[in-house]
């Protein structure tokens, strides 16, 4: 009888141990996600220091968290989803491209273009909801962008 609840205490800890494993490829900390790189260019020539995000398309069935970058010197990013984990979930993304939060250079702590600011990005760019830049995301890859924005 002794042996026989061991036995199912060893059965029970392995069940319970392995529950995380059949949960699905999200894992404890989120959805699975892709690395997302790319470069952005206004009116052709490099945007350093600007803020890429992308948001998953809800209208097109794209759910999970908002990833987010910022650009180089070059111009290249790579996007973060909460939690620092490296890239974005597969589906379709609105873009938007924005100027980082500098009172003193033109741009609110949304990020976005005040009038008369140094913000050089067109607004259209910086709103999810006027955004023409789209990215679709595949389980594939590589998931590599070319954004091109312009300027006001």
């Amino acid at each position: 009888m002794n042996r026989s609840i061991r036995w199912t205490s060893v059965v029970f800890a392995t069940l319970v141990a392995g529950l995380p494993l059949v949960g699905g490829c999200a894992g404890p900390t989120g959805p699975a996600l892709m690395v997302v790189t790319g470069t952005v260019s206004i009116d052709g020539k490099p945007a350093a220091t600007v803020f890429v995000t992308l948001t998953p398309d809800a209208s097109k069935g794209t759910k999970g968290p908002a990833s987010s970058g910022a650009t180089n010197d070059k111009g290249e990013f790579r996007v973060y989803a909460p939690g620092n984990r490296e890239g974005a979930v597969v589906g379709s993304h609105k873009v938007t491209v924005s100027c980082p939060f500098a009172a003193n250079m033109g741009s609110s702590a949304s990020g976005t273009a005040e009038a008369g600011g140094g913000c050089s990005i067109a607004k259209k760019f910086q709103s999810v909801d006027t955004t023409p830049l789209v990215a679709e995301v595949t389980a594939k890859g590589p998931n590599t962008f070319k954004l091109e924005v312009t300027a006001k």
